[in-house]
């Protein structure tokens, strides 16, 4: 897109926002068991959907109207992707799998990919949704998958799982899709839909 980045120190700029102020949600910041040396911004969430199906294990399933678990998810602005438990990203794979022949999660050690346009592949696959602290976070495949030399599925396994205990990590992949407002006075985290993502992404 032709536009510059850039950040506000203080406020935010509503016309960058689907639905202006209305279109923002906000979250306390919950860094829960993220195991770091340096503040950090996380969130919780409680499972990962895959065209609006829980990829969740029976054990982490809502009981009596409550999760019984849920899973630090780190805002990672150093991070290019997303990162997923294990528990989630196997389950992943094989949706994919089962939606499109011909991906492969083999070749590369951190990514699947399709050896083509991912424009040529993006209508066969489902929406990827995250649900945070009760609000639904939903990706269309243009939304997760990155054209280089192949086209890759850039949501991945977390690398640093062993260390951190199930977390998610939400990198530059999801930032540039949610208009992000950090709040350090009150530990509030804000997200809103990226004018830019109207048609890409959605919050419910």
């Amino acid at each position: 897109m032709p536009d510059q980045s850039y950040a506000l120190f203080g406020g935010y700029n509503s016309s960058q926002i689907v639905g202006g102020e209305a279109g923002v949600q906000t979250f306390k910041n919950n860094p829960g068991n993220y195991k770091s040396p340096i503040r950090s911004w996380a969130l919780n969430t409680k499972e990962l959907l895959y065209n609006g199906t829980s990829l969740e294990k029976t054990e982490g399933k809502e009981e009596k109207g409550q999760f019984v678990k849920s899973y630090p998810a780190v805002i990672d602005t150093g991070s290019s992707f997303i990162a997923v438990p294990p528990e989630f990203y196997g389950g992943l794979k094989e949706q994919w799998k089962k939606s499109l022949s011909g991906v492969d999660c083999k070749t590369d050690d951190t990514f699947c990919q399709y050896v083509g346009k991912c424009t040529d592949i993006a209508e066969h696959l489902g929406n990827v949704a995250f649900n945070i602290d009760d609000t639904i976070f939903e990706l269309t495949p243009y939304a997760y998958l990155h054209q280089g030399e192949v086209c890759q599925f850039a949501i991945a396994e977390n690398p640093l799982d062993s260390f951190n205990n199930n977390n998610f990590l939400f990198g530059g992949l999801f930032l540039k899709h949610f208009y992000t407002i950090y709040d350090y006075d009150n530990e509030f985290i804000s997200l809103g839909i990226n004018v830019h993502s109207k048609h890409l992404v959605e919050m419910h």
